[in-house]
């Protein structure tokens, strides 16, 4: 009897539980375990809150993560007032897919946003529709057609969204424009509690940084990377130049991916200028002792990392496109490094409980700061865009597997963290009871969203960024 596909991926999801469970062993309570509950006992009722996602931002090129090309200045510094979690995951590696896992606590497999072909639903409570019940002043500033209004993203009193130019030979990312509107409306809103969602894709292909921001390129570089007018280097970019990059990929020596970072290094020099901007507003209007600030992204970038598998772009579930960065400042808490495996669907219940506001029934988060890391079902897991990938974390292993080739990959993040070695080939034992708990985190009610309905306007904007084709 032919398997469909369906059938398939049930059996697959099994297996991988049965396999997690050969090598995913129970662990020690973090040593950190005491001082996380140690800053959830407090609550903020009242505060403000301010997310802010940066689209395609690594956690790496931070200097607070590791960078030694101290290029984010600003963002370090406000890390030193936040508390820093090392290993926070993206459940996917697509922008509106991992936006609705964090604004809903859902899983992609619950929440049903897979592509930019769907939105999610108007059932699905979401962070916006409860801050907007309990009186919260609630503003959404986005950059993108990922993270617009049509995506069905709620609980908004204002929407302000800007979409990229067709042509997307340069493209700043944010909107000077709507910047300055955001803070004349946080401003008009800094007397009563508020929640707002700041969005920018300054990180983003086509990695065009401002002149005085583009300083960490090789200014003897001679290789075949054009920057005009074939950038953005990602695949499938615009339909043009859709495989300039991809048809070059087998010739590109180290030092062209080095010089395609390079130039994300000065986005991200630029983005980190815009981000002191923000904070000075901030101070001057007395706002940092009173606001909760969770500073994220929705997920990394790919710089042709390894050789099997190399990209420029995201979609892929490798850690240098999962692992995102997190950083929460509570007023009054003091600076922290919290190693404790992560994921962006904890982002929602820990700033409701920061806040002393009742979390929505059946999410798949939990507060970051009380996470039991005794438990042997501790993990998390991510999809690709495409569904046709799956990976699985929990605490040093990563597992990957790959439904077209029908392939697992198995990396120690401790010991490999580039995920370079592939320890299935090493004979992993696929055989192991493994607790229910783990199925059942993944699965549940799967709510399958509508279509979202787009008009020609928006079909010009995702084919022009490389989301249709």
């Amino acid at each position: 009897m032919r398997l469909t596909k369906p059938i398939k991926r049930i059996i697959v999801f099994a297996g991988l539980a049965l396999l997690a469970g050969a090598i995913f062993l129970a662990y020690p309570t973090s040593s950190s375990s005491q001082h996380r509950r140690g800053i959830a006992e407090k609550t903020y009722p009242g505060f403000n809150l301010i997310l802010i996602s940066v689209d395609t931002l690594r956690a790496d090129e931070l200097g607070t993560y590791g960078s030694k090309h101290q290029s984010s200045p600003s963002i370090d510094a406000f890390a030193n007032e936040a508390i820093v979690f090392e290993n926070c995951i993206a459940q996917a590696p697509a922008t509106t897919a991992s936006h609705s896992s964090i604004f809903t606590s859902l899983y992609p497999s619950r929440h049903g946003v897979w592509s930019a072909k769907y939105r999610l639903d108007d059932a699905t409570t979401q962070l916006g529709d409860v801050l907007s019940e309990k009186g919260y002043e609630t503003g959404a500033f986005t950059y993108g057609v990922k993270v617009a209004r049509k995506r069905n993203f709620h609980g908004f009193d204002v929407f302000k969204h800007v979409v990229d130019r067709p042509d997307f030979t340069r493209a700043l990312g944010y909107s000077p424009e709507q910047f300055e509107s955001m803070l004349r409306w946080t401003r008009d809103h800094s007397k009563e509690p508020f929640f707002l969602f700041w969005h920018t894709k300054k990180t983003h292909a086509p990695y065009t940084p401002s002149a005085e921001f583009d300083v960490f390129k090789d200014k003897d570089y001679s290789g075949p990377i054009d920057v005009y007018p074939h950038f953005p280097l990602t695949t499938k970019v615009n339909k043009k130049h859709g495989a300039y990059f991809e048809s070059m990929m087998d010739q590109l020596t180290a030092a062209d991916f080095e010089y395609v970072r390079d130039k994300y290094r000065g986005e991200v020099l630029e983005l980190d200028a815009l981000f002191a901007r923000f904070m000075s507003f901030l101070k001057e209007q007395d706002l940092l002792d009173n606001t909760i600030i969770v500073f994220t992204s929705d997920h990394g970038e790919s710089f042709g990392d390894r050789e099997h598998r190399q990209k420029v772009g995201h979609g892929i579930l490798y850690r240098e496109v999962l692992r995102v960065p997190l950083l929460i400042r509570i007023p009054g808490v003091k600076h922290a490094r919290l190693d404790t495996l992560v994921e962006s669907i904890d982002i929602m219940p820990t700033v409701l409980d920061l806040l002393a506001l009742q979390k929505p029934a059946g999410i798949d988060g939990s507060n970051l700061f009380v996470k039991d890391m005794a438990s042997a079902t501790e993990h998390h897991w991510a999809y690709s865009e495409t569904r046709e990938s799956l990976a699985l974390e929990r605490k040093d292993h990563t597992l990957l597997y790959f439904f077209e080739s029908d392939e697992f990959e198995l990396y120690n993040i401790r010991d490999d963290p580039h995920q370079r070695r592939n320890l299935i080939a090493q004979g992993i034992p696929e055989q192991a009871l493994f607790t229910k708990e783990m199925l059942a985190r993944r699965g549940g009610e799967n709510r399958s969203a509508p279509s979202l309905v787009v008009d020609d306007h928006m079909v010009e904007q995702l084919e022009a960024l490389g989301y249709l084709q």
